[in-house]
């Protein structure tokens, strides 16, 4: 056999099992939409979109909690005193916690001799929780003060 037949029978069997390799049917069964809007060190705040719902997701390492758009406003809020509350917190030679709950959400800001100071945000119902630094914590006090109106804002451009 020839060089040019062999070419050419090289070429007609991967032509013909091609078509048998990729024609599998795709479809999705389950999609959403993430938007992250803060993405520093281990830290992630973000607000996705599923077909059912729209929710800010805050990630942090092994880690996250979810909360409704009214809970972040509110969470947001609160944070804003993170500075105020580590002021009081820092130095002291003692661990101390003060918790904050806020619908059904809670805040947790965690003075540790060995870690020093950071912020635990949870959810009640279901088990979620996310550590983050002072510094994220003011970041998120920043961002999600419009977390309503960023929420309308992908249900509006975001369609499925």
């Amino acid at each position: 056999m020839s060089f040019k037949h062999s070419v050419l029978r090289m070429l007609f069997v991967f032509a013909v099992t091609i078509p048998h390799t990729f024609s599998a049917d795709f479809s999705f069964d389950e999609y959403q939409f993430d938007w992250i809007v803060y993405n520093k060190g281990d830290t992630k705040f973000s607000l996705i979109k599923t077909e059912e719902t729209t929710f800010v997701r805050v990630n942090s390492t092994f880690m996250h909690a979810d909360f409704t758009p009214e809970e972040a406003m509110a969470i947001a809020t609160e944070l804003k005193r993170t500075d105020e509350l580590w002021q009081e917190m820092k130095g002291s030679p003692t661990d101390d916690k003060k918790e904050v709950r806020i619908k059904d959400a809670s805040v947790a800001y965690v003075w540790s001799t060995k870690e020093g100071f950071s912020v635990k945000l949870s959810q009640r119902k279901i088990f979620g929780l996310s550590t983050i630094s002072r510094a994220n914590a003011k970041a998120f006090a920043r961002i999600f003060i419009d977390a309503e109106e960023m929420a309308q804002f992908i249900n509006s451009h975001v369609d499925f």
